[in-house]
């Protein structure tokens, strides 16, 4: 009969590594890359994630880049985005440019 051993700290460490980097990978870019549209904009540009940051860190980022600001208000005000904007990250986004929705 075959008695099995146990596994020393750096054998487990060499199984369960791998493991656990490949179950919390997929948690954490989706935990911060924003859905919306145009909260991935403003996300690329580095203004943050819109759905976790405060409104008033939106409206000071945006204050800092008037350009993008501007653009992102005309994004804001297509009919077509109105009404898949209306309360997630993209109204926060929208609203911290002065477009209420």
């Amino acid at each position: 009969m075959m008695r099995m051993r146990l596994l020393s700290y750096p054998e487990l460490f060499l199984v369960v590594a791998p493991v656990m980097i490949f179950a919390l990978v997929p948690l954490y870019r989706d935990s911060h890359q924003p859905d919306s549209p145009i909260a991935k904009e403003v996300y690329d540009m580095g203004g943050g994630n819109a759905a976790r940051v405060p409104a008033a860190h939106l409206e000071s980022w945006f204050s800092a880049h008037p350009e993008f600001a501007k653009h992102v208000r005309e994004e804001c005000m297509q009919p077509a985005r109105a009404d898949a904007h209306d309360r997630g990250a993209d109204g926060k986004v929208c609203a911290a440019v002065g477009v209420l929705l």
